[in-house]
């Protein structure tokens, strides 16, 4: 009869004592400071790619704004109204032209040892 007494000994529950209750405590404590900073986090991660895509929009929106800029003072009837007005220039005509052969013929070659004066002579001109 002394076999009951042994089972109910050991099928008894353990109970925990005031040490393990703080230790959950603790645990529990860190766990929420722990998703606290993980939420701060975020939410500056949040604050910072709202702001860099508001900078990403005003850059793109200035790219735009160049590319249309370039391409008007890039526009051939432009151009060449200025080069017109301004300089005097007027398109190339065909008879102004050279083949390779004619311009052999008439552009006179420079002697080997003439240089053109934009070409400074090593030593030459140093202060």
């Amino acid at each position: 009869m002394n076999a009951p007494s042994r089972i109910s000994h050991i099928s008894r529950p353990r109970r925990i004592g005031r040490l393990g209750w703080f230790v959950l405590m603790m645990i529990g404590v860190g766990l929420v400071v722990v998703l606290f900073s993980i939420k701060t986090r975020a939410l500056e991660a949040r604050a910072k790619m709202t702001q860099l895509e508001h900078i990403v929009q005003q850059e793109r929106a200035e790219v735009r704004m160049i590319s249309a800029e370039i391409a008007h003072l890039e526009n051939p009837e432009r151009l060449s109204r200025l080069s017109k007005e301004y300089l005097g220039l007027h398109p190339v005509k065909a008879k102004q032209t050279l083949s390779l052969a004619q311009a052999v013929e008439q552009i006179p070659l420079r002697p080997k040892n003439e240089r053109p004066e934009s070409e400074p002579v090593v030593g030459e001109g140093a202060p």
